[in-house]
């Protein structure tokens, strides 16, 4: 009788034991999950503190180091062994990334709050025994709060793996800093390791430039890029920082070539353009044996910490473009801050960039600055392609890249994959021409139009449209030709869904999301009776099209739910007129 005891109480121990494990792991996936969805939406690279001085971050890291000891001692006799556990791991972590988490309270306090919240709920409603019972807040708070610095850590080495490459991979050498990419490798975690052992307590002595840059890409990109910088929100954070760079580029390139007063300086802008693209792009920027420049020859085999310890001024992330004269393009830039920051986050992105691409990106341009009337639905077809089919493109080298897919700038014949590009190719081309559609108001008030000529029932049409007297051709006409552009979007469309099927699994839900927010547009100029200057999809409409995207509810699917429903309410009401007109 009392070994049947025995073993029933060791059965129900083993059962409380699972039991609290299940809700411990909950727990913490639940701050972890809470926590990843707070930073989403900024960069983690724009929080290392860069500009901080010594005596700054080493208070922040000592202080916060010192006050989790003190406590982790004081908890030894006033409180449980665990808490006192937890604290010991917190200093330790305050070691390392304490100036990083000091800028990241708000995120940080807010996980932890609720994830503290839902610990003490679970404690107090389980009514089988627990480990936890004897647990206070203080536990729950210490245990969540160890969780979300611990993740806060790996985004802080992370954030300056990304941006920083160089640091581990002194030589640029472009296999190893593609095998980076993907945390599914050992030297991926090998160089992680080596950042937090040698530079995450010393951050503040990077390099300011690379994230000054960043932030004015970012501000460049306005408040006339939401819909981008929400999309981008869905990508992983690596990714999504170079997605914004290479937007941000595409931006600022468009605003040199549309934005000066007169032809010549656009033309100069644009030669400018394609000169520097063609000395980032098809020049090796691997430091090789025969490299004149001693610097770079000492930095070739240069530990992390060697590195971090160079003139905190000298950018080490554009040092494998020695070719370009930086002094030099700032002022052919006319002291364009906007646009020469986005030229040199460019160039430490530029090595998984395919140079023909970027070439034909530059034509596309040119047709622009030409100004010739596009005559026919074919010419349309292929100037979309070029504009956003070919930035597609570049995007999608950059995605295949950032998730550990290979190079795809053209080097690597076995990683790169056409019929991917090809299809990339059409999703921007299908994107550019809802835009075309979207914009014909706005681009008569710039002097501009993409209608093609065979839709224009006369020269004259466009003659008006080119000389921003929009109102006299009329709103049903200016309509229509906005539904044909939209009726070749629709065409497209079927080869664009594929394009998005080829990429990663990771990351076809943000895709989605960015293509169907734009492809809603349509439906809203179809049923306007006013053609909008520039129709624009409700917000609510848009977070829901994200969460259908992010959550598996494919438009295919949706499209045949309302197909049967149509053919029902039709048959019904077919049935219904029949029998009406029988009796």
């Amino acid at each position: 009788m009392v070994m049947s005891n025995s073993f029933n109480s060791s059965i129900s121990n083993n059962k409380s034991l699972w039991v609290d494990a299940c809700a411990l792991v909950l727990i913490g996936n639940f701050a972890l999950y809470l926590w990843a969805f707070i930073t989403r939406w900024q960069f983690p690279i724009l929080y290392i503190g860069v500009l901080d001085s010594p005596q700054k971050n080493q208070y922040s890291r000592y202080s916060g180091s010192l006050f989790f000891i003190v406590m982790g001692y004081l908890s030894l006799h006033h409180s449980s062994f665990s808490s006192s556990i937890f604290c010991f791991m917190l200093g330790l972590l305050w070691q390392y990334s304490g100036p990083y988490f000091v800028r990241r309270r708000y995120a940080i306090c807010s996980s932890v709050a609720a994830s503290t919240l839902l610990g003490m709920v679970y404690q107090s409603t389980t009514t089988t025994p627990s480990l936890f019972q004897t647990w206070h807040g203080i536990d729950w708070l210490l245990l969540t709060l160890t969780v979300v610095t611990s993740s806060c850590l790996l985004d802080n080495a992370d954030a300056i793996l990304n941006t920083y490459p160089q640091l581990v991979v002194p030589n640029n050498d472009p296999v190893l800093i593609a095998q980076l990419q993907s945390p599914m490798r050992v030297c991926y975690w090998k160089a992680m390791a080596q950042i937090t052992n040698d530079i995450l307590a010393n951050q503040h002595e990077l390099c300011p430039d690379p994230v000054m840059d960043l932030m004015q890409v970012i501000k460049g990109l306005g408040p006339a890029s939401r819909s981008w910088k929400t999309m981008a929100a869905l990508f992983p954070t690596n990714l999504r920082q170079d997605l914004c760079i290479l937007y941000g580029f595409f931006r600022a390139c468009d605003d040199l070539v549309d934005d000066p007063p007169t032809l010549e300086q656009r033309h100069h802008n644009l030669q400018l353009i394609r000169a520097v693209l063609r000395l980032l792009l098809t020049t090796s920027p691997a430091i090789t044996k025969d490299t004149t420049n001693a610097t770079l020859k000492e930095l070739a085999h240069a530990t992390p910490s060697a590195m971090l310890g160079m003139n905190k001024t000298i950018d080490i992330t554009l040092m494998q473009h020695h070719q370009i004269d930086w002094m030099s393009l700032w002022q052919r830039l006319d002291q364009n801050v906007m646009a020469f920051a986005s030229f040199r986050s460019l160039a430490r992105i530029a090595a998984h960039l395919c140079p023909k691409a970027a070439d034909d990106l530059c034509t596309a341009w040119k047709m622009d600055l030409v100004g010739k009337p596009i005559k026919s639905q074919q010419e349309l077809l292929h100037y979309a392609a070029l504009i956003s089919g070919k930035f597609g493109e570049l995007c999608t080298c950059v995605i295949m890249f950032k998730t550990g897919h290979g190079n795809w700038n053209g080097n690597d014949i076995v990683a790169r994959n056409n019929q991917v590009l090809a299809r990339a190719s059409a999703t921007g081309q299908c994107l550019q021409l809802v835009n075309i559609a979207r914009d014909i108001l706005a681009d008569s008030l710039d002097s501009r139009c993409y209608v093609p000529l065979n839709f224009m029932p006369n020269k004259t049409t466009y003659d008006l449209l080119k000389s921003k007297k929009v109102d006299r051709v009329g709103n049903d006409l200016v309509k229509s030709f906005a539904v044909r552009i939209l009726d070749l979007a629709d065409r497209v469309s079927d080869k664009a869904q594929l394009g998005i099927d080829g990429l990663p699994e990771e990351v076809q839900e943000g895709i989605r999301a960015a293509f169907e927010i734009y492809m809603a547009i349509g439906p809203i100029i179809r049923q306007d009776l006013v053609f909008p200057l520039r129709a624009k999809v409700p917000t609510w409409k848009k977070q829901w099209i994200a969460f259908r995207c992010i959550y598996g509810f494919k438009l295919t699917v949706l499209r045949s739910l309302k197909s049967i429903w149509s053919r029902t309410i039709s048959t019904t009401t077919t049935a219904a007129s029949s029998t009406v007109k029988s009796q």
